[in-house]
């Protein structure tokens, strides 16, 4: 792994998220560094420097201290945001409530409270795809509610989160974690990988809607090659193995609940009730209500 995660020492100055269907923020300068967790929908951020970065769903954006920008959501439907500002290292002098973190007019702007970031980081703008994005959602909404209500030691805490975040981020974004996969039994990782991105999207309806194809391609590698190792390794293939444990989690719904059948599709990531039917069918040998009236 590169040198520069083991310098990383997170402070946190603040800890918010929200929800909007046409989220912008004007130009603005802010003081510390910001991480922002994009779900649901895609923003466009523009840098006075020129560059332009559009963070899309499921992906994340460091914006560092100093570098005037502007963002805007150009997508539709409602897009969750998750962001902390925060230092790689501890600064003095140490920010408070009450201290300023933006600056939203050129006249206003004040050069002695940027807090650069250190030497050991690349100059760049650190942003790519959450390719666990479940596990660093999660890890970030516990980081969140330790850090808005809970005690003293759970905030202190709450930097051990932030650091696990970013490693997490920066290891997968910019490959310093490429020796762990490509080393020792490649395929044997590559296929508990896959299979541990396809549990997670079960774990969310939300996210089970999301093609396949697009969701195991944050791995960095093509589809059918994962499917053949993936195969190799469990004797089927990815959406057989996704579409199966789909199947048998509303097998349990059917036989133990009185849910219709277009919720229960809903439940586990299909929105369409007849292409729910017609999957049952196909592994299970039956119809839903077929299977609802045998039990």
């Amino acid at each position: 792994m590169s040198a520069f995660p083991d310098l990383i020492n997170p402070q946190i100055h603040s800890i918010n998220s929200c929800e909007s269907k046409s989220w912008s923020n004007p130009w603005r300068v802010i003081y510390d560094q910001q991480l922002l967790l994009v779900q649901g929908g895609t923003i466009e951020c523009f840098f006075e420097d020129g560059q332009k970065i559009v963070t899309e769903p499921d992906s994340y954006i460091i914006k560092p201290a100093g570098l005037p920008h502007r963002s805007v959501q150009i997508s539709e439907g409602t897009i969750s945001l998750r962001w902390v500002h925060f230092d790689w290292t501890y600064v003095e002098p140490v920010m408070t409530g009450s201290s300023l973190r933006v600056c939203r007019s050129s006249s206003a702007l004040r050069e002695d409270l940027i807090r650069s970031q250190p030497d050991f980081l690349p100059r760049r703008i650190f942003h790519g795809s959450l390719s666990s994005s479940l596990d660093q959602i999660n890890l970030f909404d516990r980081m969140q509610q330790r850090w808005n209500c809970g005690t003293l030691m759970e905030r202190a805490g709450c930097r051990a989160l932030l650091l696990e975040i970013l490693i997490r981020l920066l290891g997968e974004s910019e490959g310093l974690f490429g020796e762990d996969l490509h080393g020792g039994d490649y395929p044997h990782q590559l296929a508990h990988r896959t299979r541990d991105i396809l549990n997670r999207m079960l774990e969310n309806p939300k996210a089970a809607r999301v093609p396949l194809e697009a969701a195991v391609g944050k791995l960095g590698y093509s589809y059918p090659h994962v499917c053949r190792v993936f195969k190799r390794a469990y004797g089927v293939s990815p959406i057989t193995y996704f579409n199966q444990i789909r199947m048998d989690r509303a097998c349990v719904f059917l036989r133990e609940t009185s849910l219709p059948v277009s919720e229960i599709a809903r439940n586990i990531g299909i929105d369409n009730p007849s292409y729910f039917t017609r999957l049952f069918l196909k592994y299970c040998g039956r119809s839903p209500k077929s299977f609802r009236d045998s039990q």
